[in-house]
């Protein structure tokens, strides 16, 4: 287990080795974690009109003549080539006017395909000659874009994302779905739209409407803090946006067990937005005081960690089908460890750090996502050096890991879907004991305490099979989801410390419900087993209740 080496001259104690669970820099990265986005913001409502394309049976079946070629008139999206294949299948043979339907349904099909929505080709009246057929290209595109709703946008980003809405060319969905989706992405910002006609031939007018709200918050109470940190914890979070008048946010969090003294976290995260394509910057500071209680408090063990953290994100695709972002981030930690008042621990990690998020929703009804990162440790501002006074006695500064994530939720039959979800890490060299791979928690290895085991590398898997939905005519439950699971993690390391292991792993089940009431409150109920190794802090392997309970401001 990758827990932290603390050690104290002979004649004054034995050597202590806290749990791993209870080394600051670990306490750190599972905290900073759970305030962590995980999601692309909310949709933007799209309401659109379908054009319509006279059927083929509408048309003449009676083959009258032989197609020879093929001509779009007044195309401004394609040249002739890549729609060759529309219509290469009837060429040099007797044709009807339904099969010109047919055609004119296929270029039709393109445009949809191509996201050209408001475009379609037509077989307009005429007189064939030498067997060559014209078509009309009718393209659609946005004549007006217009903003109503309450909201301030004294940067003007707002109105440059919908600037860049083309007015110019046939409309395109994957052009109109990109800014509609940032502009609802925006801290504070809920976008809805609706298109309608145009005065022009063949326009049409997209309105947008904008509501903003200028804070944000919720308070949470839950028992997942470990018996050395908790396990009773209640956290505060206060966002504020658009304080600036750029469309930032700040975003306040407190961590406080109800044992005070045991663990204090706090949070601040400032977003701001630059230039008018989605990208964004974020800096986090980050504050830990942990004083772990339970059966290690007579060891007067204290850890501290402090953290500041830059990252850009840069969206490459944004739209309700796909979402692809390009991330990249330096992150400053320094944790230190005392143990009846002499320090054993004193690690300052210097990292960079660059990585890709990718979701999608399919055709058989399932979402995916994964997420990819590769991180760098750095010498540079202190870093800690090679030597004593480390939390792993073999850990190095300087290292290179990748991490990768990926879930996949599918729809099942009636109210039932399936969660998969997996991780895994691999380093080129021992941590410091922050940058582990950490098994335990409400992720993986959901009966154990965070950080129940650590290692250098390692991997963890979750299953879990759910059942719910929403509730009508019910005055407080919205909707519940009901699931059971199954979770296994495992831990490897290079070259074992004292009070190390080679490898560990721990494996857990259990079930619960979560569930959305009324008065924006939500919650959810768990009891798993533990089902391989002892919860350290609990030396048992019964079985645990969890809950928490959240309201949201």
């Amino acid at each position: 287990m990758g827990a932290a080496l603390f050690s104290l001259p002979v004649a004054a104690r034995a050597v202590v080795t806290p749990p791993s669970s209870t080394e600051p820099g670990i306490v750190m990265r599972g905290l900073t974690q759970e305030g962590a986005s995980s999601g692309s913001g909310h949709q933007a409502v799209i309401v659109i009109p379908t054009p319509t394309q006279p059927g083929a049976q509408e048309a003449s079946t009676e083959k009258i003549f032989i197609l020879k070629a093929v001509v779009l008139d007044a195309p401004n999206v394609y040249n002739p080539m890549p729609l060759y294949d529309m219509w290469s299948d009837m060429v040099g043979k007797k044709v009807s006017l339904a099969d010109l339907n047919t055609i004119a349904a296929r270029v039709t099909k393109k445009y949809r395909d191509d996201g050209y929505i408001f475009s379609r080709a037509i077989v307009p009246p005429q007189k064939i000659v030498g067997g060559v057929v014209h078509l009309q290209a009718v393209e659609g595109r946005i004549a007006r874009v217009l903003l109503t709703g309450h909201y301030k946008d004294k940067s003007g980003l707002i109105r440059a994302f919908a600037d860049r809405i083309d007015t110019r060319g046939p409309a395109n969905t994957h052009n109109i779905e990109r800014y509609l989706l940032l502009i609802n992405d925006l801290p504070g910002i809920t976008a809805k739209s609706v298109i309608r006609p145009a005065k022009e031939a063949n326009g049409a007018d997209l309105i947008i409407d904008i509501e903003e709200k200028r804070a944000e918050g919720s308070l949470s109470f839950d028992n997942r803090g470990s018996k050395y940190l908790g396990p009773y914890r209640g956290t505060a979070v206060a966002a504020f946006n658009d304080a600036l008048g750029l469309h930032d946010r700040t975003t306040f969090r407190g961590i406080l067990s109800t044992d005070t003294k045991e663990l204090r976290f706090g949070d601040i995260t400032h977003e701001e937005q630059i230039g008018d394509d989605g990208a964004k910057v974020k800096v986090r500071a980050a504050f830990t005081h942990a004083q772990p209680g339970g059966n290690v408090s007579s060891d007067n063990i204290l850890g501290d960690s402090q953290m500041y953290d830059l990252e850009g994100d840069y969206p490459v695709v944004r739209s309700r089908q796909y979402n692809w972002n390009l991330i990249a981030g330096f992150n400053y930690l320094d944790s230190t460890t005392d143990v009846s008042g002499t320090q054993t621990a004193d690690d300052h990690v210097r990292t960079a750090r660059a990585g890709t998020h990718f979701d999608m929703t399919d055709a058989l009804a399932g979402v995916s996502q994964i997420d990819l990162t590769a991180t760098q440790g750095l010498n540079v501002l202190g870093a800690t050096p090679d030597g004593t006074g480390r939390s792993r006695a073999n850990g190095h500064e300087e290292f290179l890991k990748g991490n990768i994530t990926v879930t996949r939720i599918q729809k099942l039959p009636g109210l039932w879907s399936l969660m998969l979800s997996g991780a895994g890490q691999l380093a080129d060299h021992p941590l410091l004991a922050s940058e582990e791979f950490i098994v335990g928690g409400p992720t993986y290895g959901r009966a154990y305490d965070d950080g129940e085991i650590s290692g250098d590398n390692g991997y963890a898997g979750v299953t879990e099979l759910r059942y719910g939905g929403s509730v009508e005519d019910s005055p407080i439950l919205n909707s519940y989801q009901a699931y059971t699971f199954i979770d296994y993690g495992k831990v490897k390391n290079y070259e074992p410390a004292v009070g190390e292991t080679k490898q560990d792993s721990l494996t857990s089940t259990g079930l619960g419900v979560r569930f959305n009431l009324a008065y924006a409150l939500s919650g959810d109920v768990e009891l798993d087993k533990p089902l391989n190794k002892l919860v350290q802090s609990q030396g048992n392997r019964d079985s645990r209740l969890f809950f928490s309970l959240l309201k949201r401001f």
